[in-house]
């Protein structure tokens, strides 16, 4: 009725077991007929059909005309068993290597500004006049040995807010540690964990969350096929796509908001003199994107648990996990392994525990 065409819409729910029953069928051929033929023609295949009839007759009715062989469109049933046929996979594949062909001598023309400026487009991830200033607020503190945790939140848009633990050893010694991990904050921050011991050298560490991780990840329990091999988030994620957003560029941006929060951080000494990023999972890409964008913010760059490149999801028949960490069109202009010269290169750089397609580890 919005659009003023009732006329070219109807409802047929026959009273009929599940399938495409004989009552459908009629529906849709005549449908058709009125607006693929223009012509107006009521099409019964049973006539006339019993004023009362069971399920066990509209199974007689709806049994085929036709052979299993006479339905088939190529001479063994599947397309890709012909000769020469290519998957999708393949196809993508080939696209793929052919895409890397032609965007590296076009991304090693590009100086350092503009390679930069591609990864924010590409990415959407914010520009630098929506980061400035973030003002976390402090909502508690917990109290263990030798150090405190103060408990932060960052509202990073209009009603979008992400926590955060700062670790604040008792006698810092000047150097502190973004830590963004893909689990949650506290996944690595029980006593005797990675963490406390960063804290315990004297590092002030922010453990942080970026959004859809943690607290805000997406909440259900609905087992569906998506959110096996798609994400618990995938149905975030595609309307994220739909609005022309990547959940790798908000993400990014989240990160980099965390980032000028610890530069900022007043602890005992005052604000540290060097700063060093931790990320380890589903917080990998971001991060490495935050690292590159943020040039010479971190003395060190730790990444864990990354996929090599974008390109190995593209010729693989499965994933499991991975529409997060997908970017519609990057491989036209960069992929992961650009990324690292603009992040400070080999020297500060350190990328290990590599996962597969299917978040498996790589040997």
């Amino acid at each position: 009725s919005r659009l003023g065409r009732t006329d070219a819409v109807d409802i047929n729910a026959p009273d009929a077991p599940h399938g495409f029953t004989l009552q459908q069928r009629e529906a849709v051929a005549s449908w058709m007929h009125r607006w693929l033929l223009g012509k107006e023609k009521l099409i019964r295949e049973v006539n006339p059909l019993p004023d009362s009839f069971n399920d066990e007759q509209l199974r007689e009715w709806n049994q085929p005309d036709w052979t299993q062989d006479q339905l088939q469109c190529s001479p063994a049933g599947q397309v890709l068993l012909m000769e020469g046929e290519r998957s999708v996979f393949q196809i993508n594949a080939n696209n793929a290597a052919a895409l890397r062909e032609s965007r590296t001598p076009k991304w090693k023309a590009l100086s350092e500004a503009e390679k930069r400026a591609l990864i924010r487009e590409t990415t959407g991830s914010p520009g630098e006049e929506t980061l400035s200033n973030p003002r976390p607020n402090r909502v508690g503190s917990v109290t263990r040995q030798g150090y405190v945790i103060e408990k932060l939140t960052l509202e990073v848009e209009p009603g979008l807010v992400l926590p955060a633990l700062a670790f604040v050893p008792d006698h810092p010694a000047g150097t502190a540690t973004l830590y963004l991990h893909g689990s949650s904050k506290t996944a690595d921050a029980a006593p005797g964990g990675p963490i406390e011991a960063l804290v315990k050298a004297g590092q002030v560490v922010l453990a942080a969350e970026l959004r859809g991780i943690g607290e805000t990840e997406t909440g259900h329990g609905k087992n569906e096929f998506g959110k096996g091999r798609f994400g618990p988030d995938n149905l975030d994620i595609l309307t994220a796509y739909l609005m022309g957003k990547s959940y790798v560029g908000m993400r990014t941006g989240d990160a980099r908001r965390w980032v000028r929060v610890l530069a900022a951080f007043e602890a005992k000494g005052g604000k540290p003199a060097s700063l060093h990023l931790v990320a380890i999972g589903e917080a990998a890409i971001p991060a490495l994107h935050a690292a590159a964008l943020d040039a010479g913010r971190f003395e060190s760059v730790s990444i864990r648990g990354m996929l090599p490149d974008w390109e190995s999801l593209v010729g693989v028949g499965e994933t499991h996990d991975q529409a997060v960490n997908i970017v519609h069109g990057v491989l036209r202009h960069y992929d992961l392994p650009d990324l690292v010269p603009l992040a400070g290169g080999g020297d500060r750089v350190t990328i290990s525990q590599p996962i597969s397609p299917l978040g498996t580890p790589i040997p």
